[in-house]
């Protein structure tokens, strides 16, 4: 639902319909991301998260702490093929820890670090190797067997989105207040479509 004022729907120096299909295209990946990583299947998508893949529990239980042998080692709990098209995707709250990771090769972090921002224009950062893209859509893990993050192929989530967007306008709604409703309804569906192409790093 968006609203906007009959002020701005009648200045014709405004484009108006370029204004609404940003507003419309915002709030349509502010509602979709969330289901398509953690919908439940019910009256909304399946989300990654709940479509039957692969998990892993992190390597220790002292304080949750992610280990850089986690990293590394996840894509490999994927075959090749799906492997060489993993991403990884990780909420926000653990960007920090993630970024911060360093390889043991010379001792317990002192080694290169995994992050690599990757200057190239247009082009994700990279986590050991694997294109890496943050999340603000997954909830915050606080129970043991929560997702911490995860990595696959997203080739192997399918989303069907149905063609027509219905547009209902609701004038007299918000006729006091200045502003007329404009109704969005767009029907989609998504899910898992190969569970192999996934893996997810769980807290233990």
């Amino acid at each position: 639902l968006l609203k906007i004022t009959q002020e701005l729907l009648a200045d014709a120096s405004f484009d108006v319909h370029g204004k609404l299909i940003s507003m419309f295209t915002e709030q349509v990946g502010e509602t979709e991301e969330p289901l398509f990583i953690e919908g439940d299947g019910g009256d909304e998508p399946t989300g990654i998260l709940n479509g039957g893949i692969t998990n892993t529990d992190i390597s220790t239980a002292t304080a949750n702490t992610i280990l850089p042998n986690d990293i590394q080692g996840l894509p490999f709990d994927l075959t090749a093929a799906y492997r060489a098209r993993g991403v990884w995707v990780i909420p926000r709250p653990h960007m920090k820890e993630i970024m911060l990771l360093r390889e043991n090769s010379d001792g317990a972090n002192t080694g290169a670090f995994l992050w690599n921002n990757n200057w190239q224009t247009g082009k994700p950062p990279q986590l050991a190797g694997y294109e890496a893209l943050e999340t603000e859509y997954m909830t915050a893990d606080s129970a043991d067997g929560d997702a911490l993050l995860f990595f696959g192929d997203l080739s192997k989530y399918t989303i069907v989105d149905r063609a027509d967007i219905s547009i209902q306008k609701l004038v007299e709604l918000y006729a006091l207040t200045g502003y007329i409703g404009l109704l969005f309804i767009k029907r989609m569906d998504a899910g898992v479509t190969d569970v192999n192409g996934f893996v997810r790093l769980n807290r233990t």
